[in-house]
């Protein structure tokens, strides 16, 4: 047998002697045979072997076989793993890999093999299954069912992939995507300007179904603080805690805790809370997590927004910050609301205002129709008659036009005396208290601070007008006998005030 040069060989020489059955050995045979070839194929197959474990370790998918008559199931290490983590002992029968299905998938596993078996089902399937240590996997398989020649099974091999990561990264998109559809919902629902009632009955109710839990509410802050009202509710509550339902928040409760917290209160395990005295109300109704949220408001808290599971729950930080959102929102809504309130109440007080206004405008015109009706009439008709009369007497008409004009002149003054534009509001004032005060036959006092600087003109024809009603009221209305005005300043404003010792009103009563 020739070898080449520089080339190496593996030779088997089983050796074999030859015996003489009388004589001893007379001589021996050697054969040689070169095995190189399949020394280099199986160190292949060992490499390739070991690449394949590699891969399977590297991409989490494992495979496996499994013989229908005797039940003996083959499996790489990977697929080994995939079922039981880091048990060894398990999965050398198939009645170990249904044990460690999760319990809501097993019959539906099983019954979707049978119909493999059968020849009428799919060969991919996804399922959950539960490790020793209690964690849960989700495992995508495919698998291939081997016949005979009559057509009935008799093994069935696959391959396994761990997608667990990938089911929770898409779930946490689904629920991310669902989280913003509710804003989105609820962020319309509140700018239309509808009831803010229904934004909470919304409200909760896209809570509980975005985040899956049993429990969802908003509460309102008593004016004190010393409870919270139920003003709307997502789950099912006993009759008691109803809408309008009160819960106590004594200092260290739960309910008081969370109104002043300045971040959501992220419950773990409510029995085992320690920060603050569990709420007995949540621990009725069996919950163990959940998050508390306060509620923003323009002077102090609103009041709490509330999502909670009767299953022990570690939250996200994307679904914390969901319930923070809504609580944000409905602290918005709750303030376009009561802004509106406001809006609506300075309306209808400008409204009436301008009734008032006008009001005040056609009293004013009335009582100059009426002065220059009863005076200037009479007068103009009395230096009618003298003109007319042959025998006039000029002193008369004379003395009537004199009294024409001063009734004019004061006319004028009421309307808008000179003095407040030349001398300003304390000199207006004075005078005009006098003389009022002198025609009713009124004992008056005058007290007037002086102004270091004079007030607007706007300010100052608005104090006349007010003591100029007041003074006409006093002296038509109270039978007083005394009248007191006082002008000081107060602030950045002026204080007018005006006191008689009449018989005065009912205030409520004209009310």
């Amino acid at each position: 047998m020739g070898i080449a040069a520089g080339s190496r060989a593996r030779r088997d020489q089983p050796q074999r002697a030859d015996r003489d059955r009388v004589v001893p050995i007379v001589g021996a045979v050697i054969v040689n045979e070169d095995v190189t070839d399949r020394v280099l194929a199986e160190e292949a197959l060992r490499k390739n072997r070991q690449l394949l474990l590699e891969a399977e370790r590297l991409g989490h998918t494992g495979s496996w076989e499994l013989d229908l008559g005797t039940g003996v199931v083959v499996n790489t290490e990977e697929n080994r793993r995939l079922f039981f983590g880091e048990d060894r002992e398990k999965g050398a029968a198939f009645e170990d890999f249904t044990a460690a299905l999760h319990p809501d998938d097993r019959e539906w596993v099983l019954e979707r093999r049978n119909q493999l078996l059968a020849g009428d089902g799919s060969p991919d399937i996804e399922y959950r299954v539960v490790w020793p240590d209690g964690s849960v996997h989700v495992i995508f398989g495919r698998a291939t069912v081997v016949r005979d020649a009559a057509g009935t099974p008799i093994r069935v091999y696959g391959t396994n992939a761990d997608v667990t990561e990938r089911k929770r990264a898409e779930q946490e998109l689904q629920r991310h995507a669902e989280q913003q559809a509710a804003i989105a919902q609820l962020s319309l629902l509140a700018m239309r300007g509808g009831s803010l009632q229904a934004v909470f009955e919304e409200s909760v109710k896209l809570l509980a179904r975005t985040l899956d839990v049993a429990h969802a509410m908003i509460l309102e802050a008593l004016p004190d603080q010393s409870g919270l009202v139920f003003r709307a509710s997502a789950g099912a509550w006993k009759d008691q805690y109803g809408i309008g339902s009160t819960v106590p928040a004594p200092p260290s409760f739960m309910s008081w805790y969370s109104l002043r917290a300045p971040a959501p209160v992220v419950v773990g395990d409510l029995p085992a809370e320690t920060r603050f005295i569990p709420c007995e109300i949540l621990l009725e109704h069996g919950v163990r997590s959940g998050i508390n949220v306060p509620i923003p408001g323009r002077e102090r808290p609103f009041g709490v927004l509330g999502a909670h599971s009767t299953k022990l729950r570690a939250f996200s930080e994307d679904e914390v910050n969901f319930v923070w959102s809504v609580a944000n929102l409905l602290a918005t809504a709750i303030e376009q609301q009561r802004a509106a309130g406001e809006l609506g109440e300075k309306r209808e007080q400008l409204q009436a205002l301008s009734r008032e206004l006008l009001e005040a405008q056609e009293a004013e015109r009335r009582a100059i129709a009426r002065e220059l009706h009863d005076d200037f009439g009479q007068v103009l008709t009395a230096i009618k008659l003298n003109l007319v009369r042959r025998d006039a007497d000029q002193a008369e008409t004379i003395a009537l036009v004199d009294g024409a004009i001063a009734r004019m002149r004061d006319l004028a003054q009421d309307l808008r005396p000179p003095l407040l534009d030349e001398l300003g509001l304390p000199a207006s004032l004075r005078w005009y208290v006098q003389r009022e005060a002198t025609r009713a036959g009124l004992d008056f006092q005058v007290d007037l601070a002086a102004f270091e600087r004079r007030p607007s003109p706007s300010v100052e024809t608005a104090c006349f007008r007010v003591a100029q009603e007041a003074l006409t009221n006093v002296i038509r209305h109270a039978s007083a006998t005394r009248v007191e005005v006082e002008l000081r300043i107060a602030g950045d404003g002026l204080h007018l005030s005006i006191r008689d010792d009449g018989k005065g009103f009912d205030v409520a009563a004209a009310r």
